[in-house]
């Protein structure tokens, strides 16, 4: 049986994501003085300098440049968002995301 569960979110691309039982992936928000973010995330939203991204489960090695605005992370329908003025971020092969700033 597959669960569908709405997910309202703010991003400029991203007016309704449907969730199909997504696994969760680890994704990490850190600064040079402290981790800012760090848990499981089912997508990451951003605003690269190439374009807005869009995260899911096994998403490509992926690393770009962030412009200002802000990182969302969803996880169980649930949305974090972290405002940045820049930064950087990098989809590693084992999946995990990590976003400097």
């Amino acid at each position: 049986m597959i669960n569908f569960e709405l997910i309202n979110c703010d991003f400029e691309l991203c007016i309704l994501n449907f969730k199909l039982n997504i696994m969760s992936f680890n994704v990490q928000v850190l600064t040079p003085d402290k981790t800012i973010f760090s848990g499981p995330a089912d997508a990451v939203y951003a605003s690269a300098e190439n374009g807005d991204i869009g995260i899911l489960e096994d998403h490509a090695p992926y690393a770009s440049t962030l412009k200002d605005g802000m990182i969302e992370i969803i996880h169980s329908g649930k949305k974090k968002e972290i405002p940045i003025e820049d930064g950087a971020l990098e989809v590693r092969e084992d999946g995990e995301v990590v976003v400097l700033i």
